[in-house]
């Protein structure tokens, strides 16, 4: 029979140190919950805050396109160097073509 005195056996001795140990893990646990929880609402924050300056970003992009297009429309379209050099070459080897075709 086991004594009735205050000494615990050892089955009853691990089982009390296993319960405090549960509840220790326990109370980590939530510690850490709330931990991850607050990290998780800062970077929803964060994504908001980076939502927000994104789209004034692009609003204000929209606004340098769409002015640039109003000034360009104004002005008198000017071909390019390039193209008028295209064009000049052209013009050249055709009257070339005809005056060589003039003295044969």
């Amino acid at each position: 029979m086991p004594e009735t005195g205050s000494e615990l056996t050892p089955l009853e001795l691990r089982k009390q140190l296993l319960l405090a140990e549960s509840d220790t893990n326990r109370t980590l646990l939530a510690e850490e919950w709330r931990s991850l929880h607050q990290a998780a609402a800062g970077l929803a924050h964060q994504a908001r805050s980076g939502v927000t300056w994104a789209s004034s970003a692009s609003l204000l992009v929209a606004g340098w396109v769409a002015f640039r297009r109003f000034q360009q429309a104004r002005r008198p379209v000017r071909p390019s160097w390039l193209l008028s050099l295209i064009n000049g070459v052209r013009a050249g080897a055709s009257l070339w073509l005809a005056h060589r075709a003039r003295l044969r």
